[in-house]
Formats: C-alpha cells, sequence, structure tokens
C-alpha cells in the first residue's frame, strides 16, 4: 500500500475518533502526506503529536465539516499547502441508535443528518474539483471515502453515462447487500 500512497495527499475527516485515528495511524505507515481535521483543536495536536511525523507529512486544520464555509477554508488551506487532494476519507458521524423511532427526537433525527449525509455532501463538493483537476476522471487516481454505520460505506468512483459517454461520479454503496446482489444497488 506504501508505494500506491507515495506523495498522495489523504484528507481524514473526523481524524480524531475511533474510527478517524486508526485510519490515520494505518495511513501514518505509508508514504502518504495527511491532512487531518477535527472539531477539538487540542485532540487534533495531540494524534499529530503521537503519529510522529514531519511537518512535510501531516498538516491540521480545525473545522466543523457540517459547515458550508469551513469545509470551503478546510479544502482551500489543504490545497494551499498540499497542493491537492488525492484521497478523501470522512469518518465524521454519529449513531443515537438502539432507541425506537417514537422516543428519538427531531433534534436528534437532524443531528443524525447533519453528520451523516450533510458533512458528505459537503466534503465532496469541496474536495472534487482538486480531484478532477488533477485528471481523476481518466486516471482514477483519487478517491472519496464516507464512512458511516456498518454496511453504509460509500465510495465515490468516476464513470461514464453508458448513453452519452459523459462522465459521472456514481456512489456505489460498498457494504455486504452490494456485494451479495453484484449490481452495485443497495438492496433496499
Amino acid at each position: 500500500m506504501s508505494d500506491t500512497l507515495h506523495k498522495k495527499v489523504v484528507l481524514i475527516a473526523g481524524a480524531t475518533g475511533a474510527l478517524g485515528s486508526a485510519l490515520v495511524g494505518e495511513f501514518a505507515q505509508t508514504e502518504a502526506q495527511l491532512a487531518l481535521t477535527s472539531t477539538s483543536p487540542q485532540k487534533l495536536e495531540q494524534l499529530a503529536t503521537e503519529i510522529g511525523l514531519t511537518e512535510e507529512r501531516v498538516f491540521t486544520v480545525v473545522a466543523d465539516v457540517t459547515q458550508a464555509d469551513k469545509v470551503q477554508d478546510l479544502m482551500a488551506a489543504v490545497v494551499a499547502h498540499f497542493g491537492r487532494v488525492d484521497v478523501l476519507l470522512n469518518t465524521v458521524g454519529g449513531w443515537s441508535g438502539g432507541r425506537p423511532v417514537e422516543k428519538t427526537s427531531v433534534e436528534e433525527w437532524n443531528q443524525m443528518l447533519t453528520l451523516n449525509l450533510h458533512s458528505v455532501f459537503l466534503l465532496s463538493r469541496a474536495a472534487l474539483p482538486t480531484m478532477l483537476e488533477a485528471g481523476w476522471e481518466s486516471s482514477r487516481r483519487a478517491r472519496a471515502w464516507h464512512v458511516g454505520p456498518p454496511g453504509r460505506h460509500i465510495r465515490w468512483r468516476p464513470g461514464r453515462c453508458a448513453r452519452s459517454g459523459q462522465p459521472y461520479l456514481p456512489g456505489h454503496a460498498d457494504g455486504r447487500w452490494a456485494r451479495r446482489r453484484g449490481d452495485g444497488s443497495s438492496g433496499r
């Protein structure tokens, strides 16, 4: 994996969460350049210190990726520092599961939608221009992964419309249902 990530810029949103920090640890062992973001400046600083990479390989930005202007600022900072983004890993999310629908408040529901969906849209919208500019649609050198509850991983991958031949960026469910059906649909 290290060779394929040589000098690739990997942006990890939600870097200080349980999944995010595990991914940071794995990617720190490669030759990738890491852009890390979180809402906690203290946790972000601690994580950057723990992985022990040089300033040339790690860049941290405190940002709330549920806010459009903050996501634009984040992307501008990463592009200013590294020049591009090759891989987007979004681990931002939350779930207040285990509770029946009738006991879930509208505020909790809206927060889950904001964390799990709104952040995906905002990060994708901000990252795709730099990824496309770097030749993503033709070389498939960049990837965007949004990681949510088990079985709900979405991979954004370039493709071409079968009728028009125009490029498009479909989301493919990458959970067990998609593998079982074999047609890229979630089966739901």
